[in-house]
């Protein structure tokens, strides 16, 4: 701002003290100079309608906000108002637009005494101006005219000293009424703009600046002094100002300057507080250092007496209770809102100081960026401290009536959710406010006692050397019994039994029924405590040994605790009927962390008390056999735990195995270790157990060959080292080829194997044979195979995969490998030919050769030329085919082998005879096969890609090429696309140059192609492209049909019109690039010879006719036979010719001028019709 602005300022502010003086002294002076009567009519005519205006600005302002208005330069309907406007914005913003929800809550009410009030304010003014302006001179005249004593005309001494009190009164009526407010403002705003200076430097100049300019008036000094509190912000002026903009409602009136002058004392501390929070290196712990008890006190003391919060609240509990229909949680705690209305907030807010005080220390003595349980449960001042805030917390009034609910709602549905809906309504709001905090401490202690004593470590696995000591044993009876001395389980025996078994199999149907035995539950769950010390150490010592089983079974200190256990257990009331089965469910989860879950369901009572025993020694004495044999430590590391399998191994195993089998748990149970010997199978194996032992066999018999097969298939992992992620490898190890066969046989032994471990060995064998030669075959691998043809297949197996190994038919097959296998070599043939003959010789392959074919065109990308069809060979003798087949594998690989192959033109390989020399060798191999056969003549379609032309072969034509061999046809075939690729080759922009082409070399290519099938088919849609109508235009057609009149792909016609189809190209060459205009003598010449070269016996007149007519003559047909005189057509034509060339006047040349040319060119049809064609005669 501006230093003249300011000081303008400054002189407009003085200027306005000068007026208020100098207002005083002449308010003063007409009240002296009137007297009492006349100035006391002055001041009533100014306050009486001042106080009939306050009576009616609410009624007026109702009005206001409630009538009907212009909105969007429209009129809207009759509901939009003011009011509407703001409650429709409202609703729209916070109700989703539902008008009726913003009712519901009140809010409706609260938004028009704001309305109202605003109103208020703007219509006090207005009707203030016109009171002293209008209303208050026309109310005095009325005075004087109608009162006769207002004529007074003088006035003795008191009256005018009373005058001119009453004169002042006056002036201050006015100034209160409308300039007060102006430096109550004024006030306002810079102790507004003061305060965020103290905390915003940017705002320090701006503060300068304002008190400079407010200093220099001493009616605003005087305004802002008077009426301030001792710790208050504000004056007179600015109290005045929010008593104009305080806001009346239902629940108060909010003057919310006095609200800012209520927390102006806390607001030094509070800015303090608020610029060392939002420093950069300040974190959670600092800032709650930073608050103390007295800050705590400052803001519940501002809250309690705030009438914001007062008005708030209930407006808040409405729109709760509108909105609960969304909020399930709320909705469900069935909130009474006519209580919580009726709270008194702010008398509640001012009992919760200690409830806010806890909370503070609580949060003083944590580490709130390591908030850890230990730490909190283990601190003393941290569990009193707690406990007070829970006292203090759930006995305010809002507590009670409202978050108590709610909170006893949720953990109710915590409750349910974790399936502990018996103990919903453990907890109520009596609870909460009586009980909670002592059992807290409780809990604490409980947890303390835990934690000093490395219980709870042991739990969280931190401490897993714990043993239970008898000082130990006594500070855990005493914490039980601390436990069951909360207040929350006073009287709640069953629910602890019942809660208990929540956490066992144990069936719902019983526990309900053991809950309603009429027994001392009290003295049931003292036993149950007794026993807690047992159970627990009992999980101690069996979790040291776990790591060794047979240590752990031999341990006495464990068959003790075991023993107590189950002898305290059958002294409890319930125990024959309820708690043995908890006995067995201990058994069944020692079973469970010891691999032997599949046990689980078939321990009974009668087992416990008459086999147990008997079968913990069988499972111990063969767990020996197991360790000294040395299989879990070869499974758990196999490259440092090696074995040797020797025969003696093999029988130990065995016996293990069985030993393991013949326990009387077994028994009746076979299923259940059939299960478990199935749990020994890789994840990745998927056996529906379930439903196999639904089969219909005698598993008793059954169980004891799978113990046999489970000894040959762990002997064979272990003898050849067998890595289920490398299963390849085997095919190279020559103790799998070995122990393969009789595992196989095995197997498929069992009753199960053909629908059950089928898949399961097909799977294997397909990761076996992965990136093999065999890996397709193994698709083709059913269960009646390996049950019957496997292991006689599988010595022809190991042979291809060994030839395919030595051939290195992998990588030359892989199309990211540069090795090829080169077939040229005899060697290397005759061992493809016994590969191949040897995949075609297996069992596995019959009735699969269709789909072998096609993989052997796929692997030597033959597929991208050939397109198999094997839908119609179902009729073949493969037998009889078997050596056709290894033929046309032979020469499928050479073909692949060569560069360029599958090119898109061969023609420009510099190998592209060794291209075509393979595609015969190949097309022969095809042929001769029943299979392949038809698809043979696709490698001729192949080789006509490279020309850009397709040709149709009929059934004889294709006789005649196999009769030719493709030897010969391919050869021919490919110096024709050569010869007449080269011969009609474009420039750039796709144009022939026939002049450089000459007809000779026609001829040749015509008579080269006329001898093989496919080149004279080539040869003949070359021509017809080149010299038809898409060409040099000069090849005649049939007009009923419009196609070439002459077939030049036979053979014949090539062969028969060859001499006369150059010798016509020469000629029709000339006369479609002669210019008569400048045509040179060498042009006549050329013409003249081209002409006369037709005089030949060999020629086809009949040809040479057809051509002539559709070159020159168009629609008029001329006769050309053997008697035409070529010698004297071409010397007329010439003679024509040369007169043109040599003549001055073009333009004007007529042949009638020289009668001798007239005549020559009159006896002449054929010259006369050229002539014609270049225009020299019309």
């Amino acid at each position: 701002m501006s230093e003249s602005l300011i000081t303008t300022l400054k002189i407009i502010l003085i200027v306005f003290d000068v007026l208020i003086i100098l207002s005083i002294i002449c308010y003063a002076f007409k009240g002296f100079r009137k007297g009492l009567i006349h100035t006391s009519l002055v001041l009533a005519s100014r306050i009486l309608p001042l106080l009939l205006i306050l009576l009616f600005i609410k009624p007026i302002g109702k009005i206001i906000i409630h009538a009907h208005i212009p909105y969007d330069e429209e009129v809207l309907t009759e509901e939009v108002s003011i009011s509407g406007i703001v409650k429709t914005e409202i609703a729209n913003n916070y109700f989703d637009g539902n008008l009726d929800e913003l009712i519901q809550t009140k809010l409706d009410l609260l938004i028009d005494d704001f309305l109202i009030s605003m109103v208020g304010i703007v219509l006090y003014i207005v009707f203030a101006i016109f009171v002293f302006l209008i209303l208050s001179p026309l109310i005095r005249l009325i005075f004087r005219l109608t009162l006769p004593f207002a004529k007074a005309k003088e006035h003795h001494l008191l009256s005018r000293i009373l005058g001119g009190c009453l004169g002042v009164c006056s002036y201050f009526v006015l100034f209160v009424v409308l300039i007060l407010p102006v430096y109550g403002a004024l006030e306002t705003g810079k102790v507004i703009i003061n305060e965020a200076a103290t905390y915003d430097a940017n705002l320090n100049e701006t503060k300068e600046v304002v008190n400079s300019i407010t200093d220099s008036s001493v009616t605003l000094k005087l305004t802002s002094h008077l009426g301030k509190t001792k710790e208050g912000k504000f004056g007179l002026g600015a109290k005045y100002f929010g008593q104009n903009l305080s806001i009346k409602t239902e629940y108060g009136k909010i003057n919310i300057i006095k609200e800012l002058d209520a927390i102006g004392a806390y607001l030094p501390r509070a800015i303090e507080l608020f610029q060392n929070f939002t420093k950069e290196d300040r974190d959670i712990n600092y800032m709650v250092d930073e608050l103390n008890e007295e800050d705590i006190n400052s803001i519940i003391a501002y809250l309690a007496k705030s009438k914001i919060i007062k008005v708030a609240y209930p407006t808040l509990m409405n729109i709760l209770k509108v909105k609960e229909e969304h909020i399930d949680l709320i909705k469900r705690s069935n909130l009474n809102y006519d209580e919580l209305i009726t709270i008194d907030i702010n008398q509640d807010l001012e009992q919760s100081q200690a409830f806010f005080v806890a909370v503070l220390k609580i949060a003083k003595e944590i580490d709130l960026n390591n908030v850890s349980i230990e730490a909190i449960l283990t601190n003393q001042n941290i569990k009193l401290n707690i406990s007070n805030a829970l006292d203090e917390g759930f006995n305010l009034e809002i507590s009670e009536k409202g978050l108590s609910k709610i909170l006893i709602c949720y953990l109710d549905d915590l409750l349910k959710e974790n399936n502990f809906e018996h103990l919903m309504g453990l907890i109520d709001i009596d609870y909460l406010k009586n009980d909670l905090a002592d059992d807290f401490l409780t809990l604490a202690d409980i947890y303390t006692t835990l934690d000093e004593n490395g219980v709870i470590a042991y739990f969280a696995n931190e401490n897993p050397n714990l043993s239970i000591t008898d000082e130990l044993r006594t500070k855990l009876n005493h914490a039980i019994d601390q436990l069951f001395g909360l207040k929350l389980l006073e009287n709640q025996e069953k629910k602890l039994v019942q809660t208990a078994f929540m956490f066992t199999d144990y069936d719902q149907e019983k526990l309900n029924q053991m809950l309603n035995e009429n027994i001392d539950w009290h003295q049931e769950v003292d036993s149950v405590a007794k026993m807690a010390v047992s159970v627990l150490e009992l999980i101690i010592e069996a979790k040291l040994n776990q790591d060794d089983m047979t240590s752990m079974l031999e341990n006495n200190h464990i068959v003790d605790i075991l023993t107590d256990v189950i002898d305290e257990t059958f002294k409890m009331q319930l125990s024959e009927k309820y708690f043995v089965p908890l006995v067995i469910q201990y058994l069944e989860d020692y079973l469970n962390n010891h691999n032997l879950s599949e046990f689980v369901g078939i321990i009974t009572p009668d087992y416990l008390q008459h086999f147990f025993t008997s079968d913990f020694h069988l499972l111990v004495n063969n767990y020996k056999i197991i360790k000294e044999l040395k299989i879990v430590e070869y499974f758990q590391n196999k490259e440092e735990n090696r074995i040797e399998v020797t025969p003696e191994f093999e029988l130990k195993l065995q016996e293990a195995i069985n030993g393991i089998l013949s326990m009387k748990l077994v028994e009746n149970h076979e299923n259940i270790f059939i299960k478990k010997i199935f749990s020994f199978m890789p994840e990745e194996i998927n056996i529906n157990v379930e439903e196999m032992l639904k089969e219909d066999i005698d598993w008793q018999v059954e169980l004891h060959s799978l113990g046999t097969t489970l000894k040959e298939a762990m002997v064979f992992i272990i003898d050849t080292d067998l890595n289920p992620d490398e299963l390849s490898v085997l095919l190279d190890n020559q103790k799998a080829r070995t122990r393969l066969p009789i595992l196989m046989e095995q197997i498929f032994q069992l009753q199960i194997s053909e629908k059950y471990l089928a898949p399961i060995v097909i799977d294997y064998l397909e990761k076996m044979f992965v990136n093999t030669s065999f890996d397709e075959m193994v698709n083709y691998i059913t269960p009646s195979y390996l049950k019957n043809e496997f292991t006689k297949d599988i010595d022809t197996i190991f042979d291809i995969y060994d030839l395919s190994k030595e051939l290195k038919l992998e990588e030359h097959f892989d199309s990211t490998n540069q090795y090829q296998l080169d077939l040229n070599v005899e060697a290397n043939e005759m061992k493809f030919r016994d590969f191949v003959n040897k995949i075609l010789s297996l069992r596995l392959i019959c009735s699969h050769e269709k789909e072998l074919i096609t993989k052997i065109l796929e692997l030597t990308k033959m597929d991208q030329i050939i397109s198999f069809d094997a839908s119609s060979l179902d009729a073949v003798d493969w037998e009889s085919e078997r050596a056709n087949l290894v033929d046309i594998s032979v020469e499928l690989v050479k073909l692949s082998n060569i560069d360029h192959v599958f090119s898109d033109n061969y023609l420009e390989a510099s190998n592209y005879l060794e291209i075509s020399n393979q595609f015969a060798a190949t097309f022969d191999a095809l042929v001769q096969s029943q299979v392949t056969s038809e698809y043979a003549f696709q490698i001729i379609t192949e080789m006509l890609k490279s020309t850009g032309y397709q040709v149709q072969l009929s059934d004889d034509d294709k006789q005649t090429i196999i009769e030719n061999t493709a030897v010969w046809e391919f050869e021919i075939l490919t110096k024709v696309s050569k010869k007449g690729l080269a011969l009609f080759a474009e420039d750039e922009e796709g144009n022939i140059d026939f002049e450089k082409i000459q007809g000779e070399e026609i001829t040749s290519l015509m008579l080269l192609a006329s001898d093989g099938v496919i080149a004279s088919k080539l040869c003949g849609a070359i021509l017809n492209d080149m010299l038809g109508v898409n060409g040099l235009n000069m090849l005649p057609v049939d007009e009923s049909t419009n196609l070439p009149l002459y077939d030049f792909t036979l053979p014949t016609t090539l062969k028969t019109q060859a001499i006369s189809i150059g010798t016509t190209f020469n000629l029709a060459k000339n006369i479609k690039n002669l210019d008569i205009d400048h045509m040179t003598t060498n042009d006549i010449d050329e013409l003249k010879q081209n002409i006369e070269a037709f005089d030949r016996n060999d020629m086809d007149y009949n040809f040479v006719e057809d051509v002539f007519n559709t070159i020159i003559s168009g629609n008029t047909s001329m006769k050309i036979d053997d008697t035409t005189n070529w010698q004297e057509e071409a010397s007329t034509i010439t003679s024509v010719l040369e007169a043109y060339q040599n003549t001055s006047d073009k333009e004007n040349f007529n042949i009638q001028d020289d009668e001798s040319l007239s005549n020559m060119v009159n006896n002449s049809e054929l010259a006369k019709t050229f002539l014609e064609y270049l225009g020299l005669i019309k």
